[in-house]
């Protein structure tokens, strides 16, 4: 593996029992890999594109307990169409 898969790795199982610090990393975490969409109903997604299986976990973990977001609210999709068959999708909200 290469230093910033284990470094990823590690950084996925540290998690701030503050509310604060939880925030501070989702919103990096969106900003570097993920969007905010707003539908024309007025519904908003998140989607955060990784190839990474542990950052889309630590986004879930996040948003869960930062907003009590349930586990039924997301949904993976791993896109094959894709020059790099691992990269994934995580969507969260009521219109993915």
């Amino acid at each position: 593996m290469s230093f910033s898969v284990d470094v990823k790795n590690e950084l996925s199982w540290q998690i701030s029992s503050a509310r604060h610090c939880n925030l501070a990393e989702l919103a990096a975490l969106i900003g570097m890999c993920g969007s905010i969409c707003i539908s024309s109903f007025g519904k908003y997604s998140i989607r955060i594109r990784t190839e990474n299986v542990t950052v889309a976990r630590k986004c879930f973990t996040l948003l869960q307990k930062a907003f009590n977001i349930e586990s039924g609210v997301c949904r993976l999709r791993i896109s094959f169409w894709c020059r790099n068959p691992a990269v994934g999708e995580l969507l969260f909200g009521e219109h993915f």
